[in-house]
Formats: structure tokens, C-alpha cells, sequence
């Protein structure tokens, strides 16, 4: 997957418009893209894209013991979440950060996750 197709499904995770099922789609692909011969996915269904716990294995299953920090305001109409992952969560200077934002918490965990591999991937 090329770096702007990975810049493009955060931009989407990001956004406050709902992802489409393509979308859903585009974001299982890419994911699975980095892992060949697997699928990381509980269940390979797009519309789980927005479920937490699904998010959260994804990360687990791609970056096991990476620490999670989830931050952001609960509400129904705009809820504003951002996701860190790194590799210790003792220390500042990890060579590659996952950040992202999102509407609902697992799109900000998802998207931190790919903004992780689109890095990881250019390095």
C-alpha cells in the first residue's frame, strides 16, 4: 500500500464524516496488507471497524506490549479521542510514535495505528 492511500484512510478515520463500507473496507485491507498469509482481525467484517475492543486487537495483534493512551471527551454528537501508541510508556524517546484522532475511540486507535505502520514502513 502506498504511503498516500495510508494518509488518506487516517484523513477518513480522522474525519467527522461516518466512514462507507468501501472505506471500512479500504482500512481492513490495508491493515492486512502488512501482515501477508493472516488476517489480524477478530473477524474480517468492516462494519467493526468501530468497535473499540476490535481496535484494540488489532493493536495487540500487530504491536503486542505497546502501550495505549487513550484520551478524549465522551459525547454522542462530537466526541474528540486521541490515541498514542508507543513502545514503552515509561519513556519520551521512542524512535516511532502512532498518533491519531477520531470521532469515536476506536478510529483514533485505528488511525494511530496506521499513522505507526506508514512510519515504520518509511524508515
Amino acid at each position: 500500500m502506498s504511503k498516500p492511500s495510508l494518509t488518506e484512510l487516517t484523513k477518513k478515520l480522522e474525519s467527522v464524516q461516518p466512514l462507507s463500507r468501501p472505506e471500512k473496507a479500504a482500512v481492513v485491507d490495508a491493515v492486512d496488507s502488512f501482515f501477508p498469509g493472516r488476517s489480524i482481525w477478530p473477524e474480517a467484517h468492516p462494519e467493526q471497524i468501530g468497535s473499540t475492543d476490535v481496535a484494540l486487537h488489532v493493536v495487540h495483534e500487530t504491536f503486542p506490549n505497546w502501550a495505549i493512551k487513550l484520551r478524549g471527551k465522551a459525547s454522542e454528537t462530537h466526541g474528540d479521542w486521541v490515541c498514542t501508541l508507543r513502545k514503552s510508556g515509561e519513556r519520551d524517546n521512542d524512535e516511532v510514535i502512532g498518533i491519531g484522532k477520531g470521532m469515536v475511540p476506536a478510529h483514533a486507535i485505528l488511525a494511530a495505528r496506521l499513522r505507526l505502520v506508514d512510519l515504520k514502513h518509511h524508515m
